[in-house]
């Protein structure tokens, strides 16, 4: 068993004697950290699409930020929490199928409705408002093809607002 773990862990993790130490430049230090599987895997963005992620993000919350306060009462509590992730799906990865319009707008709506209407019916008991609001909404979800990961989060998100 020792055996096998320190097999998978020298694949991961080199011994030193890969490595040749002497005088390095930033390509040589890639293309041998290039090989190693760890790093295999990661994958850096360019900093320009980073920026204009970053902008992009920023400009869409702070909106949304200054309708909600203008339009809405104070006592109406608004979901930074499952907004923040839908920017994040949806500027970061816009291919993904939770990228989608509809998946976003329809999930959150689906959410919305399960998450009032059972911290309404079950006021007193919040777990069970909690547990019921959440499944009903992902199987909905599920069952127009509407999936929606923070608005599967966003009716847990509703009571944690109101406190």
């Amino acid at each position: 068993m020792v055996c096998k773990v320190w097999r998978w862990l020298r694949c991961w993790f080199p011994s030193p004697e890969v490595f040749e130490y002497g005088f390095e430049t930033p390509s040589s230090l890639y293309r041998k950290i290039s090989n190693i599987p760890l790093f295999l895997v990661l994958h850096v963005h360019p900093f320009a699409d980073c920026i204009l992620i970053w902008l992009k993000v920023f400009v869409t919350i702070m909106v949304c930020a200054v309708i909600s306060d203008r339009l809405t009462s104070p006592d109406f509590p608004f979901f930074y929490a499952s907004l923040g992730a839908s920017a994040s799906i949806s500027f970061a990865n816009p291919t993904s199928r939770f990228a989608q319009p509809a998946n976003i707008i329809f999930g959150n709506a689906i959410s919305t409705f399960f998450a009032v209407t059972f911290f309404n019916a079950f006021d007193g008991a919040i777990y069970l408002a909690a547990a019921f609001s959440c499944a009903c909404s992902i199987a909905v979800m599920q069952l127009f093809s509407l999936q929606s990961p923070p608005a599967g989060a966003l009716s847990l998100v509703y009571r944690s607002e109101e406190r």
